[in-house]
């Protein structure tokens, strides 16, 4: 996988206009210093500045939060991205250190090969409460393995075991309010933006 990218490739890429992402990564992203005005360099991102970008333009646009909450909200939960492996090419937590692409053509009618995910989904639920940045994070993940098919009533269903944690601690002082939630498909988003940068996804 490419390593960096330019505001061009990136809106290209992404289906991002070209003057949001530069407003994106001149807001969310600690300043180039090798890259400026009077330098001439052009400023190149590496994939996790990218996936900010990438976020960040979702948040705004598919979940109408504004660049202040966006900004707090990659503030918050970056740490844990990382400590997780959640960001494109990363090595998820616990396996092995070089993660497999398969790349993939389209079938004869076009369409794309569907494929069991190579992580388990990963939802984060953000809700609005009295914390510092405004925000508190529930975090649902599929258990491995767990899924069971079984018979209820004579129909047939899946059943599927989750386990639930947190960003920030909960704590007897924090107001949440569960009427206002957004929800983030983390490694849903994390596939789809793979799938742009590279024509391929990680299976």
């Amino acid at each position: 996988m490419k390593k960096y990218y330019s505001n061009k490739e990136l809106a290209d890429k992404l289906s991002i206009p070209l003057t949001k992402v530069r407003r994106y990564a001149s807001i969310i992203l600690a300043p180039d210093e090798e890259a400026s005005l009077q330098s001439g360099k052009t400023r190149k991102h590496n994939l996790q500045e990218s996936f900010h970008i990438y976020l960040c333009s979702h948040m705004i646009t598919k979940m109408g939060l504004t660049m202040n909450e966006v900004q707090a909200i990659l503030e918050d939960i970056s740490p844990w991205l990382e400590q997780n492996g959640i960001y494109p090419g990363s090595p998820r937590k616990g396996e092995p250190d070089e993660i497999v692409y398969v790349d993939y053509q389209p079938n004869e009618d076009g369409g794309w090969p569907v494929a069991e995910p190579w992580y388990y989904p990963i939802e984060i639920h953000i809700i609005r409460a009295n914390t510092p940045s405004g925000f508190f994070y529930r975090i649902i993940k599929e258990i491995p393995d767990s899924r069971k098919k079984k018979k209820v009533k004579g129909r047939e269903i899946t059943e599927v075991q989750f386990e639930e944690g947190f960003i920030l601690q909960p704590s007897e002082r924090y107001i949440l309010d569960h009427l206002n939630v957004y929800l983030l498909k983390i490694t849903s988003l994390t596939g789809d933006f793979t799938m742009k940068i590279e024509g391929r996804q990680p299976f």
